[in-house]
């Protein structure tokens, strides 16, 4: 009997159901065990490809809060629109 059931729960999948990633962009996904890895490549899920996505663009995100980090102290701040520079026009209000 435990047969029967353990072959209804297998699903067939084909290999056009993954996206092959390098194992460390895909570090979340192995901790919670959503990946099959195998010689240091991970093959994704389609469904699962958005985690790798967004992982990827909040590092981007943070490297550039880093590198700009210390330009920010030199930024002045404009409290109104008569304080930008002449060339400049404030956005239009809707």
């Amino acid at each position: 009997m435990c047969d029967i059931m353990m072959k209804q729960d297998r699903v067939q999948m084909s290999p056009a159901d993954f996206v092959k990633v390098p194992f460390l962009q895909a570090l979340e996904l192995v901790s919670h065990r959503r990946v099959f890895v195998q010689n240091g490549i991970a093959y994704v899920p389609r469904d699962r490809l958005m985690t790798i996505i967004i992982t990827r663009f909040r590092a981007s995100v943070s490297l550039v809060q880093y590198c700009l980090s210390p330009a920010v102290g030199t930024f002045e701040v404009r409290s109104s629109p008569a304080a930008l520079p002449s060339h400049t026009k404030p956005f239009p209000q809707f």
